[in-house]
């Protein structure tokens, strides 16, 4: 991901969410939980390990950037249902950055307002988008693959974990330039 044009990117962002939610405004709505609990999602950071993709300093950079210049955005609900992080009507908020990489892949990492842990999304086409729902340790709690074509699936846990890391070290190369 090309770290410079996050910064323009985030006032698009808002553009871009309003277009993916008509794309899957009619998805059928049912929890699709892949790995941990929600129970363990609420704990606080643990410290640094080799497990961990993000550095105390990175993390701490990204916090400092949520908190500064991100987007305070709104998960709908269609969405933190199908993951399992809200029920009924229930909204989940965050503060989000959000970027296209060089392929126009939409990017967002969002820290929750609840304190469940981290919401990560995109899109590796314009037909389909990966959601995940991870915990503090930066694990898996839910991800999901949503279609265009209304077809939603649970991404295996560790499959999801994969995708993440290639993820997480985008996002790791955008806090190396804060």
């Amino acid at each position: 991901m090309n770290c410079r044009h996050i910064h323009a990117n985030c006032i698009s962002f808002t553009a871009s969410a309003l277009l993916m939610a008509a794309i899957f405004c009619s998805i059928q709505c049912t929890p699709a939980l892949a790995g941990e609990s929600p129970a363990n999602a609420a704990k606080p950071p643990a410290p640094a390990s080799a497990t961990r993709p993000f550095t105390e300093i990175q993390l701490k950079k990204i916090n400092q950037y949520w908190d500064t210049k991100g987007m305070q955005i709104d998960i709908k609900p269609q969405y933190s249902r199908l993951i399992g992080l809200t029920k009924g009507d229930e909204v989940a908020r965050a503060h989000s950055v959000s970027g296209r990489d060089e392929n126009n892949i939409l990017h967002i990492f969002a820290r929750l307002n609840n304190g469940a842990g981290y919401y990560l999304t995109r899109e590796p086409s314009p037909d389909e988008m990966h959601l995940y729902w991870v915990g503090f340790d930066f694990k898996v709690i839910a991800a999901i693959s949503v279609s265009k074509d209304n077809g939603t699936a649970v991404i295996p846990a560790a499959e999801a974990q994969k995708e993440l890391a290639s993820e997480y070290a985008e996002w790791i190369e955008f806090a190396d330039t804060l």
